[in-house]
């Protein structure tokens, strides 16, 4: 009885971020091993996939966009309360056919007192270079921010005429005050919906090099206006420039409205981390993903990782906004379940929403996730999903850079270089067993992020700040 019980709580144990228990589970085992219940290969939403009391762990979505939706283990114990996860990956391949849609480019630049001298004029370079990447017909709109915002550019068409004179413009920029983040962001979201833009694509760039000492200056609060900026179909792509920027905070907010978080050290290579986030502006392949879950009867959610959920009652909302080709977003959370008898649990079921540029239609996939009760130990042993345990241990990464980010921001550089190497030795010991390959690729740019740590360098006030920074660039790569 005692090795019945150790093993029910095994189902609960994917609920810490410390997966290392599992690791000894798995060992002796090929990946992906023993999952009797069947992986369902999902269709269209009319096209009904799984029928009630049907076992099914993990299935399949295949569209623009290609969903692997799993549950963290196969089979729970029968009768007792447990918790795992919910784990949905998206993909998408290349977008042949290339369809670009116009884009609507919303600068927010940041003009307070510090931006004095060169980072302003690479600040108006890197203007004018996203400029001279939008094709005509586009929409381009300029503000700029010190202790409270201004639109120097209006949302403009534009075309031969236009250019000329957004380009003067942007050489007009002057600098002076304080630094209101919420000021910009919220002019930056007017000038994005000013004008109707369904059919297109629309994206704030928010610039900052220093600490936000007006307005909103709270992250998590900052984090909510760029969730509803997001809600409203534009995304928010924030870029730090130099070591004296709020790095948490610049990172909630692309994180909040589903961009990306760029660590600009030279403000001459502005231009070159421009040129990455407008790719993703001309190889779209689906707008605004959605993935909704409705949980079953008895099961309830208790916590998500690395990006922002809504949650009322038992339906659960993620976005992960609009996917560039070949790119790929994941959606965790933990769930707890009452105790239950019979053959199955149904968990959740689930349908993704996105436009498909391409075919210029709105498609839904759909399909659930069920899992098998059994008082077999060896099956609950045998049921736990490889992937979603290095999907697991990938927000454990996160989190040990936010506790290395708190003792660097301390200055305790030794301290967080030995949580970094704690955590690292850890999931590479983990990672033997999985063999997954994305965690692999996770795992060495944690070792080198971690090895810079250790050097003298890293010792200096300079030191400290740009390893901050580039552990909060590598954790919100982790949270996609």
């Amino acid at each position: 009885m005692k090795r019945k019980a150790m093993l029910a709580v095994l189902v609960g144990v994917l609920a810490s971020c410390t997966l290392y228990t599992i690791w000894f589970f798995m060992q002796g085992r090929e990946q992906g091993a023993a999952q009797t219940p069947q992986v369902v290969e999902a269709q269209p939403a009319d096209a009904p996939v799984v029928q009630s009391g049907t076992p099914s762990s993990q299935f399949l979505m295949s569209g623009a966009v290609s969903i692997d939706a799993r549950l963290g283990t196969a089979y729970l114990q029968r009768g007792i309360a447990g918790q795992t996860y919910v784990s949905v990956m998206a993909t998408t391949g290349a977008n042949a056919g290339l369809v670009r849609l116009p884009a609507n480019v919303t600068l927010v630049i940041d003009r307070s007192g510090s931006m004095q001298g060169s980072r302003i004029q690479q600040a108006k370079a890197a203007a004018g270079f996203v400029l001279d990447n939008m094709q005509d017909g586009d929409r381009f709109s300029l503000v700029t921010y010190s202790s409270d915002s201004m639109v120097d550019i209006s949302s403009t068409v534009v075309n031969p005429t236009s250019r000329a004179r957004i380009k003067q413009t942007i050489e007009n920029l002057n600098v002076g005050g304080g630094t209101c983040v919420s000021c910009g962001l919220e002019s930056g979201r007017l000038q994005a919906k000013s004008a109707d833009f369904g059919d297109g694509v629309s994206r704030i760039i928010l610039f900052s090099d220093g600490q936000a000492n007006s307005g909103i200056t709270d992250s998590d609060q900052l984090g909510t206006l760029a969730r509803s900026i997001e809600q409203q179909g534009v995304t928010v792509t924030t870029i730090g420039v130099g070591l004296d920027y709020n790095e948490e905070l610049m990172s909630q907010i692309a994180v909040s409205g589903n961009g990306n978080h760029y660590f600009v050290e030279d403000p001459a290579s502005l231009s070159t981390t421009l040129a990455s986030e407008m790719s993703t502006l001309r190889e779209l392949v689906a707008k605004q993903v959605t993935v909704a879950f409705r949980l079953g009867e008895g099961v309830s959610f208790v916590k998500g990782f690395d990006r922002d959920f809504k949650v009322e009652g038992n339906v659960v909302v993620a976005s992960l906004g609009d996917l560039p080709a070949f790119s790929q977003r994941t959606v965790l959370f933990q769930i707890s379940t009452a105790p239950s008898a019979g053959e199955t649990r149904a968990i959740t079921f689930i349908s993704v929403d996105y436009m498909d540029i391409k075919a210029g239609a709105q498609r839904r996939l759909d399909g659930s996730l069920v899992a098998a009760l059994t008082d077999d130990s060896t099956l609950i042993e045998k049921g736990l999903d490889s992937q979603v345990v290095a999907r697991v241990e990938q927000a454990a990464l996160a989190d040990a850079l936010t506790e290395a980010n708190k003792q660097l921001g301390e200055g305790r550089v030794e301290a967080a270089q030995k949580t970094m190497a704690t955590q690292l030795q850890k999931s590479r010991s983990l990672n033997k067993g999985l063999k997954n390959d994305v965690l692999d690729k996770q795992l060495n740019a944690f070792g080198a992020a971690e090895a810079q740590m250790a050097t003298p360098a890293a010792m200096s006030d300079s030191g400290r700040k740009k390893s901050s920074k580039e552990n909060q660039v590598l954790k919100r790569e982790l949270s996609y």
